[in-house]
């Protein structure tokens, strides 16, 4: 901060700095007061040292902090790549486990396919075998016990197979619905890893925006620092130069005054005199040697 030429101030400054000189040879209460003033001086800028030093160590302590911070956003980044490497290769898994899961149902789909095939085979030769019958029936009325008793056992192998197709339509429909599930499911899974990359690139900008955030403050604090140190030293040149120009002035008006004071003692000094004419003795003389 640059100091205020106070007119007052200054004229004060001017009328201590005259009463000093006035009271070079003081009172011992005087030199005392004068010394508390120096101390306190002294004391004033052993505080503002003090004050520096800890700004110092405070700055040091910033730098270690971010130092240590940028190790840690380190090793987050190593853990997070990896996390990344985990989930490519659970990722791979999944697709492997789904290309099984996919051939297994191809072959069991061939296979039930060809179970159907055979039950429509068998259910077509029952079929002719149930005409047959008929035909057989009404060619030989007389076998017609026999072929009553050929159709009961017909019926009863129609309602076991009706039941057997009723309890392979349940299988299938389980199977369906198992397969449904396994398929949701590891949608579910790849949508929840999705979901979880996205979050750790999130995080990641997160904490670059951040990063970029401090750094920039961080710029602006230096640049701060810097333009207070600089207006710090110029503080003190100017009062430097400050303590220059009341020295000089205090020659300069200690000349003053002796030049004052060289005036005063010609001005009390007696001054001669011209004695009348025709008076013998010295035409002048001083008044003290009138008598």
């Amino acid at each position: 901060m640059e100091p205020k030429n106070d007119p007052a101030d200054s004229e004060s400054h001017q009328e201590d700095a005259h009463e000093s000189r006035e009271d070079e040879n003081g009172t011992p209460h005087d030199r005392e007061e004068s010394q508390e003033k120096q101390e306190d001086y002294m004391e004033e800028l052993k505080q503002a040292h003090d004050l520096e030093a800890k700004r110092l160590m405070d700055a040091k302590a910033q730098r270690k902090q971010v130092e240590k911070d940028a190790e840690l956003l380190k090793n987050r980044i190593a853990l997070l790549q990896m996390e990344e490497k985990k989930a490519r290769k659970k990722i791979d898994e999944t697709k492997k486990r789904t290309n099984e899961v996919t051939i297994l149902k191809k072959r069991n789909e061939a296979k039930y396919k060809e179970k159907v095939f055979k039950t429509k085979k068998e259910t077509e030769e029952k079929t002719k075998l149930k005409k047959r019958n008929v035909a057989i029936r009404n060619q030989r009325k007389e076998e017609q016990k026999k072929i009553k008793e050929a159709l009961l056992i017909s019926k009863k192998q129609e309602a076991k197979m009706a039941k057997l197709q009723k309890k392979q339509n349940d299988q299938r429909r389980k199977n369906q619905k198992k397969r449904v599930e396994q398929e949701n499911k590891i949608k579910t899974d790849i949508i929840r890893q999705h979901h979880n990359i996205q979050k750790i690139k999130r995080d990641e900008l997160k904490r670059k925006v951040e990063k970029d955030s401090k750094n920039h403050y961080d710029s602006r604090i230096d640049d701060e620092e810097n333009v207070r140190l600089n207006k710090e030293n110029e503080v003190m040149e100017l009062e430097r130069i400050e303590m220059e120009l009341i020295k000089k002035l205090q020659n300069t008006q200690q000349m003053q005054k002796d030049a004052y004071n060289e005036l005063e003692g010609a001005l009390a000094k007696p001054t001669p005199y011209l004695k009348p004419a025709g008076v013998h003795g010295p035409e002048i003389a001083d008044e003290n040697d009138t008598d």
